[in-house]
């Protein structure tokens, strides 16, 4: 028996459960299971980062400087070209961003999404857009990327890079 004090959650949640139909309980239980699943895959993705952080760290470097082979080698040795940094900047982001072409497509057969969102909103199309490099908006697109994708404020990638060739005048 329990204690006269002890709050009755445990039965009243019972005696609601009990009251459900049996497609209430079912969908109960798979929403209950779905919550289980997404709580499971971000623990692994914290625990595969956490694992792999030098490698996540060298993975980012060598997309900046658009150095293909340490690319690879980092993404060999079990860093994620899909997890972004802390200013939810991908791999892909950053080889976007600094021009890097020839890096695009090792990051997309490595897992990269062409179309996440940085945490201003924009995507990998984007940057390559604002900054001007052309090579890199035709690879993107190669692989799936929207040209109409809204960003920051509704901003599509074909907007932007019409703003910055009349800029440009």
């Amino acid at each position: 028996m329990a204690d006269r004090d002890e709050p009755m959650v445990y039965s009243t949640l019972a005696e609601r459960v009990a009251g459900l139909s049996m497609a209430e309980h079912a969908s109960l239980f798979q929403g209950m299971a779905m919550a289980v699943e997404e709580a499971r895959a971000r623990l692994s993705d914290a625990n595969r980062l956490r694992e792999n952080a030098p490698w996540q760290a060298w993975l980012v470097g060598a997309s900046r400087a658009g150095h293909e082979a340490a690319l690879l080698a980092c993404i060999g040795m079990g860093a994620d070209a899909r997890l972004p940094d802390a200013s939810g900047n991908t791999p892909l982001h950053h080889a976007a961003r600094f021009g890097h072409a020839s890096l695009v497509t090792p990051l997309v057969q490595a897992g990269a999404d062409v179309a996440a969102l940085n945490a201003h909103g924009w995507a990998p199309l984007h940057l390559a857009a604002l900054h001007r490099h052309a090579r890199v908006c035709l690879h993107l697109m190669a692989h799936g990327a929207n040209p109409e994708q809204p960003g920051w404020r509704g901003r599509t990638p074909t907007r932007m890079h019409r703003h910055e060739q009349t800029r440009a005048l």
